[in-house]
């Protein structure tokens, strides 16, 4: 099991920059400066959260769309921002996305990137889940809080045990009918069905 990630995006639109693969881009090229502004911006936030570095994941990716589109497709972008040397993998790399996600492209039409995006996250690591305590012969009478008529689907009425599921341990088997209670949620176990407790508390219900 793995928590949720915090997550810091960050980005700069209306860029509107038309990529030509064959023009150098210019000194102040917006999309560059963007390139290197935005990753400083997402570690900021990342400090600000008191998250070390070692597990910072700043990602950076360019929003480019065919000249018109009212839409754009996400595709990383190089570290050093757009150059004359780059400008064509950049661009193969979103015909290339978009036929993935449409099933076409227009290989031949302008492409212009309209937003630089920054995706900072944190790191985060496994949740170590301990494991439940082991299971013994008596857990099931040991669970045992009261026992009531029930009537199930089939319309068949049983003597039915309420069974206490904190009381149960690893590797317990209880066979149905019961009903196996806990504070947040309840398990009905129908006639001819068995409940098996696991290693880190689920069960696992089969027929018998």
């Amino acid at each position: 099991m793995r928590p949720a990630a915090p997550t810091r995006p960050l980005s700069r639109s209306g860029i509107r920059r038309t990529i030509d693969p064959c023009r150098a881009p210019e000194r102040n090229d917006p999309v560059r400066s963007c390139r290197h502004e935005t990753p400083t911006g997402g570690k900021k936030r990342l400090d600000g959260d008191n998250i070390d570095a070692a597990d910072h994941d700043i990602k950076v990716i360019a929003e480019i769309r065919y000249h018109g589109q009212g839409f754009e497709l996400r595709v990383p972008l190089p570290a050093e921002g757009l150059t004359l040397s780059n400008k064509a993998d950049v661009i193969a790399a979103f015909h290339a996305q978009h036929k993935a996600d449409y099933g076409y492209a227009f290989d031949d039409a302008l492409v212009e990137l309209y937003t630089v995006r920054v995706i900072a996250v944190a790191k985060v690591r496994h949740l170590q889940l301990k494991p439940l305590f082991k299971g013994g012969p008596d857990d099931v009478g040991k669970a045992f809080m009261y026992d009531r008529a029930t009537i199930f689907d089939d319309g068949s009425r049983h003597i039915t045990p309420r069974l206490d599921r904190n009381k149960l341990g690893a590797g317990t088997v209880v066979s149905g009918p019961a009903i196996i209670i806990q504070h947040n949620s309840t398990t009905l176990l129908p006639p001819g069905y068995t409940a098996e407790v696991l290693k880190y508390g689920s069960m696992r219900l089969s027929t018998t």
